[in-house]
Order: structure tokens, then C-alpha cells, then sequence
């Protein structure tokens, strides 16, 4: 290989490593986007959960409630002496 033959590889590889680490640049800033995103939506899907639960706990509330609501309670029997 000649010396032109290897300064034009040369210019070739740096070129194309110039390109892939542009390359990686950008995925790392869509990596990042891609993360920042995720955590917004664990946030979000955290406070639904707790919302559900809330819920959740409210209606087995009223249930408790209905339950009881059934039930007379009875009168006492008046005792003489």
C-alpha cells in the first residue's frame, strides 16, 4: 500500500469516526429525551395508582356503610322491678 493509498484510508477512517460519534451524540441526547419521558410517566402512573387506591378504599367504605345501613338495631326491653 502506498503512502497516498494509506493517507486517503486514513482520511476515510477519521471521517467515518467523525460520523459515528455524531452518530452517538444524537442517541444519546434521544436516550436521554427518552428517559426524561419515562420518568414523567412513572409519576403520572404513581399518582393514578394512588387515586385507584383512594378509591378503592372509599367504596369498600360504603360497602361497610350498605352493610350496616341493613341492619335494625333492636330496642331495648323495658325491665320493671
Amino acid at each position: 500500500m502506498s503512502n497516498d493509498e494509506r493517507e486517503k484510508m486514513m482520511l476515510f477512517l477519521i471521517e467515518r469516526h467523525e460520523e459515528v460519534v455524531a452518530d452517538l451524540s444524537v442517541l444519546k441526547d434521544a436516550q436521554l429525551r427518552i428517559n426524561t419521558q419515562i420518568e414523567k410517566l412513572n409519576k403520572v402512573v404513581f399518582g393514578l395508582a394512588n387515586q385507584v387506591s383512594e378509591l378503592v378504599s372509599k367504596l369498600k367504605l360504603q360497602e361497610e356503610e350498605d352493610d350496616w345501613s341493613g341492619v335494625v338495631p333492636r330496642m331495648p326491653k323495658n325491665v320493671k322491678k
